[in-house]
């Protein structure tokens, strides 16, 4: 589930912290950021990649190195 799958990115995005890239003699530092969700909530692929996709620029938006995997507030869901 989310969990086992924010787990797993942690500890990558953990290790990449870690490293320092060479590229053409520069340095670099990469970083991720990461949306999630889970499929069985959802009707359509498209929904699903939706979804994805909102908590990815949500998690971009919150700066870097971040996972956003609780639900987003929707228009019109109670």
């Amino acid at each position: 589930g989310l969990d086992s799958a924010r787990t797993a990115l942690q500890q990558i995005m953990q290790n990449l912290k870690e490293h320092t890239f060479l590229y053409e003699g520069f340095e670099l530092k990469v970083t991720m950021s990461f949306g999630l969700t889970e499929g069985y909530r959802f009707l359509s692929e498209s929904a699903l990649l939706k979804e994805a996709d909102d908590r990815l620029y949500r998690a971009k938006e919150g700066g870097r190195n971040r996972i956003i995997s609780a639900p987003l507030a929707r228009e019109g869901s109670h």
